[in-house]
């Protein structure tokens, strides 16, 4: 996803925005603003796979449990943030 507006969102358990499950996923001069989860990750929740956040801006995004921006969860996987 390049040059985009991510925000208002909800999940009632994990990624309120972006759930990426065993994927490769970059995000490259994105804004995820304001989205909410009844679980893990407000924002982006991540089960396996690469995340990459490039010159992004993740804020204002909440979690009932863990990761209001960003749950890594168990699964081997790879978050690399750069700009962020």
């Amino acid at each position: 996803m390049s040059n985009t507006t991510i925000t208002g969102n909800s999940a009632d358990l994990s990624g309120g925005a972006v759930y990426n499950l065993a994927r490769a996923l970059t995000l490259n001069g994105v804004t995820v603003d304001s989205n909410t989860s009844g679980g893990q990750g407000g924002a982006i929740t991540g089960g396996g796979g690469t995340i990459n956040i490039v010159n992004s801006t993740i804020s204002g995004n909440s979690a009932s449990q863990e990761g209001g921006g960003i749950y890594a969860g168990a699964a081997p996987q790879s978050v690399t943030l750069l700009n962020v």
